[in-house]
């Protein structure tokens, strides 16, 4: 597992599974040592630096959120404890705990109807997956539906 920030609280996390990745990991999980588990979500990534925000849950909440079940914002707000903002400017990592991102109105947090919608983001992926010459047949056992192109599979 890839290392991700060290907490004072928790230590070293890890990423452990990326749910929804574009050119860094969007949706993800992380584990300490000790197993406890986190839903991390990217809420920025521009010239000011990146922002993640960071929620202590367990495995039965992130699996209620792929099933749709719970929205990701409710996962972050209801399901998960330990508010834990974590920034990325100018080479560091700068940690916070149940600072103003973590306000309902905060515009880091996501939109109250964000689902997975596990099925709906497979279904834009095929979509705009590229075929490859050498292989005439999709999906392929080999390689599935060819490469992954996110700019044509999201609408925007």
């Amino acid at each position: 597992m890839k290392e991700f920030v060290k907490l004072d609280k928790y230590g070293q996390l890890y990423i452990d599974k990326v749910l929804f990745e574009s050119y860094l990991p969007i949706v993800f999980t992380c584990v300490n040592d000790k197993k406890d588990v986190f839903i991390g979500v990217c809420c920025q990534n521009n010239e000011k630096g990146c922002k993640w925000l960071l929620g202590k849950t367990n495995g039965i909440n992130i699996v209620r959120m792929l099933r749709d079940e719970i929205t990701i914002r409710q996962l972050l707000l209801e399901y998960s404890f330990e508010n834990i903002s974590v920034d990325y400017v100018e080479d560091k990592y700068v940690i916070s705990y149940n600072n103003s991102d973590w306000d309902e109105s905060s515009p880091y947090l996501p939109k109250e109807d964000s689902y997975m919608y596990g099925e709906k983001v497979k279904a834009y992926l095929r979509r705009g997956a590229k075929p490859l010459a050498a292989f005439g047949r999709y999906p392929n056992e080999e390689i599935g539906y060819g490469v992954l192109c996110v700019r044509d599979s999201l609408p925007v």
